[in-house]
């Protein structure tokens, strides 16, 4: 379901990008918060980009003992998102997520 609703698509704008000569870094996420029954669904990054224990506290994808984990699973990825933003390249390939989370950003190809 994955492949059929993300990552083809994603793929394949990420080449029609790099064959109009724009510079592509594909990476992809497989944070899942521990507990979480769901696994490393779609939206989870945003409680790890956006972490407030008050909001995530309800949100199936987050599990029911994530949300009091968010600030700190998601330090080093919000490192590596603010580093990408601000000069367009990751200095590493992968980013594990911290406490109360397993998984992490793993860069899957450049261009």
């Amino acid at each position: 379901m994955t492949d059929a609703l993300f990552r083809r698509g994603a793929k394949a704008f990420a080449r029609d990008m790099a064959d109009a000569g724009a510079a592509v870094v594909a990476a992809e996420l497989s944070a899942r918060p521990v507990g979480n029954p769901l696994g490393a669904t779609h939206a989870v990054e945003l409680g790890l980009l956006f972490p407030s224990t008050e909001r995530w506290a309800e949100a199936p994808v987050i599990g029911p003992d994530g949300a009091a984990h968010l600030v700190e699973a998601g330090r080093e990825l919000r490192a590596a998102w603010a580093e990408f933003a601000t000069t367009g390249r990751l200095t590493t390939d992968r980013v594990r997520t911290g406490p109360g989370c397993s998984g992490g950003l793993r860069v899957v190809s450049r261009s």
